[in-house]
């Protein structure tokens, strides 16, 4: 199961609970959907219900639902189920600080993301970062590059958003058109 899939059927299960963390809610979801950093309390809540997913057994969504009223309620009170992933991502927060990595605008909507010697940015950070430069609604594309063993790595992505088609408050992405990406590079 997904994260905003979880939150969504609590919420349609139990309005009354889940109506007064709304706003934490939404920010757990885009979280898990989108790889947004919307709030540390919405992402140590994507984390957390993606800790409880359980693929071998039915049981995982249920537990999930179960737990939710108590994560909203008093999340620090279950940071083992978020505290390992979440502070992977404020490693990744602190190496765009110092310049271990960073997050910068390119030509046409693309972010540049160099990634820290540790490894790849998460998401979340990714989005922190592009907000923080006022760029969260300008970019569509995410080009990461990474050096390792001498040589350059590059992905190239549509950011967190872009695999949606509807958004209500988000600029859509549309595809690349991979011809034209090839050709402008010199295939």
């Amino acid at each position: 199961f997904d994260v905003d899939g979880v939150l969504s059927a609590w919420a349609c299960c139990d309005p009354d609970a889940a109506l007064p963390h709304a706003e934490l809610l939404a920010d757990a979801a885009a979280a898990g959907d989108f790889g947004e950093w919307p709030s540390d309390d919405g992402v140590k809540l994507c984390l957390a219900v993606e800790a409880l997913e359980d693929d071998t057994a039915d049981e995982g969504y249920s537990a999930a639902l179960a737990a939710l009223p108590g994560l909203v309620d008093n999340l620090d009170a279950r940071a083992d189920l978020w505290e390992e992933s979440w502070a992977q991502i404020c490693d990744g927060w602190e190496a765009v600080g110092d310049g271990g990595a960073s997050v910068d605008d390119g030509a046409g909507r693309i972010a540049l993301v160099y990634e820290p010697a540790f490894g790849r940015l998460p998401a979340p950070v990714v989005h922190r970062a592009l907000r923080d430069l006022g760029l969260e609604d300008y970019c569509a594309r995410v080009l990461r590059a990474a050096f390792h063993c001498g040589q350059w790595r590059y992905e190239y992505e549509k950011i967190g958003h872009g695999w949606v088609s509807r958004l209500a408050k988000r600029r859509p992405a549309a595809n690349a058109d991979g011809k034209a990406v090839a050709a402008a590079l010199g295939d």
